[in-house]
């Protein structure tokens, strides 16, 4: 269903500037740091990372002891950063109002940063150990964001005991596409009720949403999008999304890929000072 930024001020759109264009969401966590997917910026390929905007090689993960990809650049003919509005893809809705940002750092395990000058920290992607599931990133962005009514920080767990437990239900939100209005309908903010299952058996990096409707949410646009819940009375993120399954109008029993938060938890205190108490 479609959302409205007021009610979800966390939310930001990460605009891909290449030919045909592309788009991913994120979540304000700090006046400076966004969680979101890795794949928006970097895809893992046989022969290493490559730039989503343009498929050229990033060079990294050259040291033994090396952990984190971390990357120093400009990149504004990449990226674009967009808070504050109601919808994300600027072609589809020119009209709407939005603050835009830079990116200023990006670790890929999961960390981004709104500065056109920035670093890219990808956390985990050097061990080797099950790439297929660290889409996962952090954004630092160059400057503080101004908080208002419509541009809000939330909540990080830092405990998997939160996202498991019976009975509870979240809310995930995305800039995708809504596949009952067809592909040139991403941009506008939408919400989706889902329950979170423990679905891998072999890693706990992940775990899956199920919608509790027939509207499923993940499609393209809605990658890095947060999957959040009430823990304690306040709005916390407790995943990201980084897979849709299928994206139709009515798929009630299908399951979206989600990047488990407490499992980065580690790392997201390490980039950005967010830490378990």
């Amino acid at each position: 269903m479609q959302a409205k930024i007021g009610d979800a001020p966390w939310n930001i759109a990460i605009e891909v500037i290449h030919e045909g264009g592309g788009l991913c969401t994120g979540t304000i966590v700090s006046s400076r740091h966004v969680l979101t997917a890795r794949h928006c910026f970097a895809l893992f390929t046989e022969n290493g990372y490559v730039w989503t905007s343009g498929n050229e090689k990033i060079d990294g993960c050259q040291n033994e002891n090396e952990n984190d990809l971390v990357l120093n650049g400009n990149f504004s003919n990449m990226f674009k950063v967009y808070a504050g509005t109601d919808c994300g893809f600027r072609r589809n809705c020119p009209g709407s109002k939005y603050t835009s940002i830079e990116i200023s750092k990006v670790p890929f395990l999961d960390y981004f940063s709104f500065d056109t000058s920035f670093q890219i920290i990808l956390p985990k992607v050097c061990d080797d150990k099950q790439l297929e599931f660290d889409d996962f990133a952090i954004l630092e962005l160059s400057e503080n964001l101004n908080f208002s009514k419509r541009i809000q920080a939330i909540c990080v767990t830092h405990d998997d005991k939160y996202t498991f437990e019976n009975d509870v239900q979240m809310k995930l939100f995305g800039y995708g596409v809504d596949p009952a209005s067809g592909e040139n309908s991403a941009g506008r903010l939408r919400s989706e009720t889902v329950k979170a299952e423990k679905c891998f058996k072999t890693t706990e990096k992940s775990f899956c949403t199920k919608s509790l409707s027939k509207n499923q949410l993940a499609c393209m646009g809605d990658s890095g999008g947060g999957v959040v819940r009430m823990i304690d009375d306040r709005v916390t993120v407790v995943g990201v999304i980084y897979q849709g399954v299928t994206c139709e109008i009515a798929t009630i029993n299908e399951k979206d890929y989600v990047s488990s938060v407490a499992f980065y938890s580690n790392d997201i205190c390490k980039y950005t000072g967010i830490c378990s108490k």
